[in-house]
């Protein structure tokens, strides 16, 4: 459910620990080789995909006669380099989410107590789209109830047009639709679209824009939240005019190569 996903942040712990579930494995290093510190200071971006595993390896490992201390950290907003209580020269990462994954992950090698290599990994999880619907306030009113597998928002007759905003988070980015699927008969059921390779929403040729005393607009917000990867929103400017026709709905729909999320909200008429 898009609400579950409102609760997450990208801290998924109240202390020191990262949700995501990452675990040390035996790593092999050569005796013999005194103090080489390769890649030091390196910064390397990952893929990591959503639902997989995937392991990460330290390229600054001290190779040298006894064993090297390399100790795993992540970071991610205000919470810099957070220890995850894991040793060793490979980290693995199980279960991948986006929710829980930090922004980095950094290893470290130690001489003694002290800090003589590190290498930073910035990441990136590839996946499906997650699709957020939500209405934008009217006189700090929000007239939307929460169903179990929609939304209900009651509009008026008005001069005005509202906005209902369809929000998606993916990478990579999506194709994003609005669309009304009880005309799937009509060439105009697609209404208005945000491709991914696009920043400005476009609307259907062959939809009119005005369809039984509803007017509809499509507008685009393109957000960097945290300077990381980009929320768009598809917006549909809807006003209801002359009408009797009430109870309409309308779907939202997100895909990208990784899958793909939809919701439906349902137009009731504001009666308060």
């Amino acid at each position: 459910m898009w609400y579950l996903f409102i609760v997450f942040v990208l801290f998924c712990f109240p202390f020191n620990y990262f949700c995501q579930n990452t675990t040390r494995e035996s790593g092999r290093t050569t005796d013999g080789v005194k103090e080489v510190c390769n890649g030091n200071g390196n910064t390397t971006e990952v893929n990591l995909v959503e639902g997989e595993s995937s392991r990460l390896r330290c390229d600054v490992t001290l190779n040298y006669t006894s064993n090297p201390d390399i100790r795993w950290f992540a970071s991610n907003n205000n919470k810099e380099n957070t220890f995850l209580h894991i040793t060793g020269e490979i980290l693995k990462i199980s279960n991948i989410s986006r929710s829980c994954v930090p922004r980095t992950y950094r290893c470290e090698s130690f001489i003694s107590g002290r800090s003589v290599c590190n290498q930073t990994f910035e990441t990136v999880v590839l996946g499906p789209p997650l699709v957020y619907i939500y209405m934008e306030k009217e006189n700090n009113m929000d007239k939307t109830k929460i169903y179990k597998d929609h939304l209900e928002i009651a509009l008026d007759k008005s001069s005005a047009k509202r906005g209902i905003i369809c929000s998606v988070d993916s990478y990579p980015l999506s194709n994003i639709k609005w669309y009304e699927p009880s005309r799937h008969d009509r060439g105009d059921m697609d209404m208005g679209y945000l491709l991914s390779n696009k920043e400005t929403a476009m609307k259907n040729q062959t939809f009119g824009g005005t369809i039984d005393g509803y007017r509809f607009e499509f507008t685009e917000n393109i957000k960097f939240p945290n300077n990381i990867l980009p929320t768009r929103e598809l917006v549909m400017n809807i006003q209801v005019g002359d009408t009797q026709d009430y109870n309409r709905t309308y779907t939202c729909y997100a895909e990208n190569e990784y899958g793909y999320d939809k919701w439906d909200i349902r137009i009731v008429e504001d009666t308060i």
